[in-house]
C-alpha cells in the first residue's frame, strides 16, 4: 500500500463518477422536449428515465464481478467510454426503442465505472486518508446529478436535447482521458490491482449476512432518499404555491448538500466515530426531516429546510459505507463486488420507493400518508447499523 496519497488521482477519479451520474442528472430536464421530438406517453418517459435503476438492481454484483476479474483499471475506463459512446449515439436517435437500448448501454457503462473507482483510490490512498478519500467518492452521485440539473434546463432550452447529450458525452469522455492519463504511473506501481479474482470468488459475496446488511442498509436510504426528493417539488407546488422554476431549483440546492455528508462521514471515520452510531443517527436524522417536509402545514421555507437536513446528514450513511466496504470483504480484490452489491441494493430501494410512497400518499388522501414509509425505512436503517457495528467492530479510523 502507498505511503502518500496520490489526491490528483483521487479527484479524478471522483470527477469520473461525477461525470457519468451526469447521465442521471441530463433526463428531468430533457423530458419534455424528448415527449414532444420522439411522440413519448408519460409511461415511456418514465422507462427512459428509471432504465439505470432496473439495469443496477438487476446487474450490480455481476458488474462488479466483472470489474474484480478483469482488473478495475481496465473496466473504469472501459465503463466511461462506454457511457460516453451510448450517449453520442444517443443525440441521434428518432424512436423509443432506440432510446431504450442507448439509454441501457449508459446505464451499463455507469456501473461498470462505479463500481471500479473505490479499488483503485483504495491503490492510491494512505491508510490515515482513506476515509477521507472514499467519503469524497460518496459524493460522486449527488454532486453529478445536481450539476446536471442545473446546466441541463439552460441547454436543453437553448440548444435542444440532442445537443444535451452530446455535450454529456463529451465531458465524460474528457473525464476518461483524464482518469487514463493521471493513473498509468500510480496504478503500475500497485500490485494489489493487477490480482485478477474468479467470478465465483465475487457472487458468493450475495449470500454472505454482512454484505447482504451492507446492501440492505443502501436500499433503505436510497428508497427515502429518491421518493423524497421525487415528490418534493410537486409539494412545494401544490401545497406551498410555489412556481415550477423556483421548486426545482430549491430541490436542486439541498439534494446538493447530500454531499456534504458524504464528505463529513470520512472526516468522522478518522476521528474515530464508529460506522454504526454515524449510520443511526444520520437514518434518524432522514426520518425527522421528511416528517417536516411531508408535513402539509409546514411552510416552504421550513419544507426546504427539513430537505435540506434530511439530505447532508443522510449524505454520512453512503459516505460511511464507502468508507467501511474495505472492512467487510475478506480481501481487497472483492472490493468491486461489495459495490457492487451496495449499487443493486440501492437501486431497489430507488425502484421501489417512489411508488410506494406515491400509493400510501393517494391511499390516504394526503402527503402525510409518506409517514410511514419513511419512518419505517429510517428505523430499519438505524436497526441495521447496530448490528453491521457488532459485525464489524473496528474502529474506522487509520485502520482502514
Amino acid at each position: 500500500m502507498p505511503h502518500r496519497t496520490s489526491w490528483p488521482l483521487v479527484f479524478s477519479l471522483f470527477l469520473a463518477g461525477v461525470a457519468v451520474a451526469f447521465q442521471i442528472g441530463k433526463m428531468p430536464p430533457a423530458l419534455g422536449a424528448l415527449q414532444a421530438d420522439l411522440n413519448l406517453g408519460l409511461v415511456s418517459a418514465g422507462w427512459a428515465v428509471s432504465i439505470f435503476s432496473l439495469i443496477a438492481a438487476a446487474l450490480g454484483v455481476a458488474f462488479g464481478a466483472i470489474a474484480a476479474r478483469f482488473g478495475p483499471a481496465l473496466t473504469v475506463v472501459l465503463g466511461m467510454v462506454l457511457a460516453a459512446a451510448a450517449g453520442a449515439a444517443g443525440a441521434s436517435i428518432d424512436t423509443m426503442p432506440l432510446l431504450l437500448l442507448s439509454r441501457a448501454v449508459e446505464g451499463f457503462g455507469f456501473i461498470l465505472t462505479v463500481v471500479s473507482v473505490p479499488p483503485l483510490i483504495m491503490a492510491v490512498t494512505a491508510a490515515p486518508d482513506r476515509p477521507v478519500a472514499l467519503g469524497l467518492w460518496g459524493a460522486y452521485m449527488p454532486v453529478g446529478t445536481s450539476t446536471m440539473l442545473f446546466l441541463a434546463g439552460p441547454l436543453v432550452g437553448l440548444y435542444g436535447w440532442r445537443v444535451t447529450w452530446l455535450v454529456t458525452a463529451g465531458m465524460i469522455m474528457v473525464s476518461a482521458i483524464a482518469v487514463y492519463l493521471a493513473s498509468q504511473k500510480v496504478l503500475e506501481r500497485s500490485q494489489a490491482i493487477r490480482v485478477r479474482v474468479p467470478l465465483s470468488a465475487v457472487l458468493v459475496l450475495a449470500r454472505r449476512p454482512v454484505p447482504l446488511l451492507s446492501a440492505f442498509i443502501f436500499g433503505c436510504y436510497a428508497l427515502q432518499y429518491l421518493a423524497l426528493f421525487s415528490f418534493l417539488p410537486l409539494v412545494l407546488i401544490r401545497v406551498n404555491g410555489m412556481a415550477i422554476g423556483s421548486a426545482a431549483a430549491l430541490t436542486a440546492c439541498a439534494a446538493l448538500s447530500n454531499a456534504a455528508g458524504n464528505m463529513a462521514a470520512g472526516f468522522l471515520l478518522r476521528a474515530g466515530v464508529r460506522a454504526g452510531i454515524l449510520i443511526a443517527v444520520a437514518s434518524l436524522a432522514m426520518g425527522a426531516g421528511a416528517l417536516i417536509v411531508f408535513n402539509e402545514a409546514a411552510p416552504a421555507v421550513l419544507r426546504i429546510a427539513g430537505a435540506t437536513i434530511f439530505s447532508a446528514v443522510g449524505g454520512v450513511i453512503p459516505g460511511t459505507m464507502f468508507a467501511l466496504a474495505p472492512l467487510i470483504v475478506p480481501k481487497p480484490e472483492l472490493l468491486p463486488g461489495i459495490n457492487g452489491l451496495m449499487l443493486q441494493g440501492a437501486a431497489i430501494g430507488q425502484l421501489a420507493g417512489p411508488p410506494l410512497v406515491a400509493w400510501l400518499v393517494a391511499a390516504s388522501a394526503s402527503w402525510e400518508g409518506a409517514y410511514a414509509a419513511m419512518l419505517i425505512a429510517a428505523l430499519a436503517v438505524a436497526g441495521a447499523a447496530a448490528l453491521l457495528q457488532r459485525a464489524v467492530p473496528v474502529r474506522q479510523d487509520a485502520s482502514i
